[in-house]
């Protein structure tokens, strides 16, 4: 029994000064909260406002704070605060997912890029969390290059997407972002050597793509395009290392997919409007051929017999 007192006594001695310092922690979140609120509301105006009402309040930023305390202590509290004061209560929305996680991946970013990410994962703040989680701040990075386009890049085609929408116009990742989803589908060699074609020449293979959408939902279609694809610069490398000219993808090989496997029905339509005008060519020659005879005839039975021509001339 003296044991089990003793024992118990142990514990609260303890725990006591763990209180204290849980409430220490508690109170100082509570006041770097309140001080952010503060920052945030001055510089950003209603817009701040907005945007601390639609994370939470005052109890949003104070649980995100003791979230960063606990997994990086008064370092990552102190960057958390100096994000906010910053960028604004989007920030905040940004990092609230993964504090430690997040944080370090806006540290990485080129500064350019901080702003742009920070409103991206703000739109998206869960997706953003586990493509940072996925493929590191390189999914971050493209998020801020690619406003809108780069998550769903990333989320559709992992590694690929970065390697490419990297070096994308936003016009032509938007492009991509419409076939991505296609894309993503193909066998996996095919979509290597796909993506690798796309890397050679991303405006050119864009471009077919928009005109010829259907490209990709054959197999004949992505055969072909893959066959080909070592010349879709329209510069193929000879052995001694010199470059030839030539159509290229576009212009040789994509026009042809189109009328064998994008448009079957206009083809089936072609062979019958060349069968029906065989059709009428033929009947044409025999009605021809019917009135030649028939005038033949008309002519032989409008001249006067052989033997009564003779007659005729002899009587004269």
């Amino acid at each position: 029994m003296k044991c089990f007192v003793i024992f118990v006594l142990a514990a609260l001695m303890v725990a006591a000064p763990v209180r204290q310092v849980c409430g220490q922690v508690s109170q100082a979140t509570e006041a770097a909260a309140e001080e952010l609120i503060d920052v945030m509301l001055r510089e950003g105006g209603e817009a701040a406002a907005s945007e601390l009402t639609e994370l939470g309040g005052k109890t949003a930023v104070s649980v995100l704070l003791q979230r960063a305390a606990s997994e990086g202590g008064e370092e990552l509290v102190d960057r958390v605060v100096q994000f906010g004061s910053r960028y604004g209560p989007l920030a905040l929305m940004a990092i609230e997912p993964s504090p430690s996680q997040m944080v370090r991946a806006f540290d990485r970013l080129p500064p350019d890029l901080i702003g742009p990410a920070i409103q991206a994962a703000a739109r998206e703040p869960k997706l953003l969390s586990r493509l940072v989680s996925a493929y590191g701040n390189a999914a971050l990075e493209l998020a801020g290059r690619q406003p809108g386009i780069g998550p769903a890049l990333v989320e559709k085609l992992g590694p690929d997407g970065i390697r490419i929408g990297n070096r994308l116009t936003t016009d032509q990742a938007v492009a991509l972002a419409r076939h991505a989803g296609d894309i993503a589908a193909l066998p996996s060699a095919e979509r290597n050597q796909f993506m690798d074609a796309m890397m050679k020449a991303p405006a050119q293979v864009l471009d077919y793509l928009e005109t010829h959408p259907k490209v990709l939902l054959t197999t004949g279609g992505v055969s072909a395009f893959i066959a080909a694809k070592d010349n879709l610069l329209g510069n193929a490398v000879q052995p001694t290392g010199q470059q030839a000219s030539s159509a290229g993808l576009v212009e040789r090989v994509i026009t042809r997919l189109s009328a064998k496997f994008e448009r079957p029905m206009t083809v089936v339509v072609m062979i019958i409007v060349i069968c029906i005008i065989a059709y009428l060519i033929i009947q044409l020659r025999s009605a021809w051929k019917l009135n030649a005879i028939r005038l033949e005839r008309e002519r032989a039975r409008a001249a006067p017999p052989i033997g009564r021509a003779s007659e005729v001339r002899r009587a004269g």
